[in-house]
């Protein structure tokens, strides 16, 4: 799923047990990604799930290019119920990111 990706990604959802589909997914290709689930969270790792709640968005896009995220992935069915379940609905006009659909899911690059 990950493979070819432009790294660093973030998949959204971030939140607590997904992230092992992610680091699982990661060894496919090996890419990059901000993601990930151990016995704490670390304080960057909490900084990016914040600003990504309102991606995108000209806040969220800056910051997320500052701390390096090239690509972000949207994983739709898995989003509804949580702060990320109208992202693929935001617009992206005047942000200078892309949107692909692919499958199921929706690729931003940054």
């Amino acid at each position: 799923m990950l493979r070819g990706l432009t790294g660093p990604a973030l998949v959204l959802p971030s939140d607590g047990i997904r992230e092992l589909h992610v680091m699982l997914w990661s060894t496919d290709g090996f890419p990059k990604v901000v993601n990930g689930l151990a016995s704490f969270t670390p304080q960057s790792q909490e900084r990016i799930r914040a600003a990504s709640m309102t991606f995108p968005d000209a806040t969220s896009v800056a910051y997320l290019r500052q701390v390096g995220v090239r690509t972000v992935v949207l994983l739709p069915g898995w989003a509804a119920g949580t702060p990320w379940a109208d992202v693929a609905a935001r617009p992206v006009d005047g942000l200078g990111i892309s949107r692909e659909i692919v499958g199921e899911d929706v690729i931003y690059r940054l």
